[in-house]
């Protein structure tokens, strides 16, 4: 059950989201998709889902050699996985640990989807068609990551590091929890939610500090003992290219909100514009 500290993880995050993402405009929309959880939504899921899946076809050069850069840094972090693991856990304390249980939870799929659902409600009340976007997206690049995720956890099979086993000990074509490591879906999902929502959002300061957010979830698995430095890297990455590449499907910074802060030594004012 979701508890008090839970709730507020859920609820703040709702509460900013509300007032980041633009309010439908006065003028008639005439774009094809609504973003409503309805028929019309798994219509689109199957559909960007192919989208993703089929996208390595289409890979330009430059994309090719991001890939290849990737999974060289993340066979980087592969090699020297064991002594980072080492050298955190050596830095673990009751402050840390506590901190760290906190900011996992924003990988979590269930409050992740709690909080994508309370911007939708939002977003229907509202009304608002950005809001309702920006939810919808997520819960797609949400779902998407995660079944390539769980997919690739099951096909390696990679043992995690409270097991105590070495970093490249594997068992394929597994579902057992101890050898889903590689990659890590917590990282994933916090990136996917993170880049879903950047690409709505026309804030360099509110970009980083959803990345920030992101990133720390990461950090808590390998803080944690629950995941190797290079599963959460690949994790990570996956779910960020997956969320973009869900929003350049839906036409991303469509309608995208822009957001500026003004700071005087008596003051601070933020101010959004549509």
């Amino acid at each position: 059950m979701i508890g008090v500290r839970g709730a507020a993880v859920i609820l703040v995050p709702s509460l900013i989201l509300a007032a980041l993402v633009p309010a439908v405009s006065a003028e008639p929309e005439v774009r094809e998709r609504k973003y409503h959880l309805d028929n019309e939504f798994w219509t689109f899921l199957a559909r960007d889902a192919g989208g993703v899946l089929a996208s390595p076809l289409s890979w330009k050069p430059a994309e090719i050699l991001g890939c290849a850069a990737l999974l060289g840094l993340t066979g980087l972090a592969y090699a020297h996985d064991e002594d980072i693991q080492s050298w955190v856990q050596d830095r673990r304390t009751p402050g840390s640990n506590e901190f760290m249980s906190v900011v996992e939870m924003g990988g979590d799929a269930a409050y992740l989807l709690a909080l994508l659902g309370g911007a939708y409600l939002a977003g229907e009340i509202a009304p608002s068609r950005g809001l309702r976007k920006t939810a919808v997206l997520g819960i797609e690049s949400l779902a998407v990551s995660g079944a390539v995720v769980l997919g690739i956890k099951c096909l390696l099979g990679r043992a995690r590091p409270e097991l105590g086993l070495p970093s490249n000990h594997f068992e394929p074509f597994t579902f057992q929890a101890g050898f889903l490591s590689l990659p890590s879906g917590h990282a994933a999902s916090a990136f996917a939610v993170a880049t879903s929502i950047a690409a709505q959002v026309d804030s360099a300061v509110a970009d980083a500090f959803l990345y920030l957010l992101a990133g720390l979830v990461a950090v808590s698995r390998v803080h944690d003992n629950k995941h190797w430095a290079s599963d959460v890297l690949l994790g990570g990455a996956l779910g960020h290219v997956v969320a973009l590449k869900i929003a350049h499907l839906n036409g991303e910074g469509e309608s995208r909100v822009r957001i500026a802060a003004a700071v005087t030594p008596l003051s601070f004012g933020l101010s959004v514009r549509f």
